[in-house]
């Protein structure tokens, strides 16, 4: 049961850290490329 549910933890902190990472590159993105945004 302890393993199962490190491995869930271990799977959402994972899971977070990529969202976390997309995010940050959207915003890298939108902050280069406005225009490309705004359209």
């Amino acid at each position: 049961m302890l393993k199962i549910q490190q491995m869930r933890f271990a799977a959402c902190m994972a899971t977070s850290l990529e969202v976390g990472i997309f995010i940050w590159n959207m915003k890298n993105v939108a902050a280069i490329h406005p225009l490309r945004i705004r359209k």
